[in-house]
């Protein structure tokens, strides 16, 4: 639904409030401030920023719930990149008169929720090109995502790289960021196994984490990720 034309009347404050009445079901409730938000926890924070312009960056007609998706999409990858968890946006938006705000919005927060994140705060301004503007914080767990090589002991493996390991969950938890890219050159994940250890088939998970290789007594076992 398009705002109306009483809603464009009453300018900002209006599409804010019923985007106070959305943001509060999302995790940390609505966090947006008069001037600014004031953010819970501490970091360290991974920081990116992305800009995308109609007409440069993506079809002038685009659905605005595409537009929404597309341009959160685009910062998340960048996040993974740096091994960062998802936590806060901040969006700048500057639409020409008739866009549909709240088909962005809705489509935007829907995708925060599946990813866990919070929008924050942000701006909204008027403009004769749509041009969005995005920044995601996310929380860095300290060390993981710059080692060079990370040895682990098997209970089993498979020549995909799936493992078995001791079932407590913190390998895939502190490698998870792995996920979100095909390739990574570091680190390497090597697993430490006798060749007896290896079976033809482990059923993996969504959340497992592939191995690049496994050292045997017999030699290196490359993965069919590695």
């Amino acid at each position: 639904m398009s705002l109306s034309t009483r809603e464009e009347a009453g300018g900002e404050d209006r599409l804010i409030d019923w985007l106070r009445r959305r943001l509060r079901r999302q995790p940390g409730g609505a966090l947006i401030g008069d001037d600014a938000a004031v953010l819970p926890g501490a970091g360290p924070f991974a920081v990116t920023v992305d800009h995308q312009i109609a007409g440069v960056h993506f079809p002038p007609d685009l659905d605005p719930a595409r537009v929404a998706r597309r341009l959160l999409a685009v910062n998340l990858s960048d996040l993974a990149a740096m091994g960062a968890t998802p936590a806060y946006a901040f969006l700048a938006l500057a639409a020409p008169a008739g866009f549909d705000h709240r088909r962005f919005f809705t489509a935007l927060l829907a995708a925060c929720r599946r990813h866990e994140l919070t929008l924050a705060g942000g701006d909204l301004s008027r403009s004769s090109t749509l041009s969005t503007s995005l920044t995601l914080m996310g929380t860095k767990a300290e060390g993981a995502r710059w080692l060079d090589v990370v040895f682990l002991p098997l209970v089993g493996f498979d020549s995909r790289g799936v493992r078995l390991g001791t079932g407590g969950g913190f390998y895939d938890r502190a490698f998870a960021f792995r996920r979100w890219r095909a390739v990574w050159h570091t680190p390497q994940l090597i697993g430490l196994a006798y060749s007896f250890q290896q079976v033809d088939h482990i059923t993996s998970a969504p959340h497992d984490v592939l191995m690049d290789a496994v050292v045997t007594e017999k030699g290196v076992v490359r993965c069919a990720t590695g």
